[in-house]
């Protein structure tokens, strides 16, 4: 969940408060989200290649 909206429906008045109770993260996290960034990159990577070549 966005923790933005988490901090709205907890009714945090600081973000730091909903990210250090409610943020658990570890190495597989870290893994998938870096999945993520490689793959958005290697997608506008590609089309701005098609639109180059046009």
């Amino acid at each position: 969940m966005n923790p933005k909206t988490l901090q709205y429906i907890m009714g945090h008045s600081d973000i730091s408060v909903t990210l250090n109770v409610y943020t658990h993260l570890n190495y597989d996290d870290a893994e998938e989200e870096m999945q993520k960034v490689v793959g958005i990159a290697s997608k506008k990577s590609t089309t701005h290649r098609k639109r180059c070549v046009s």
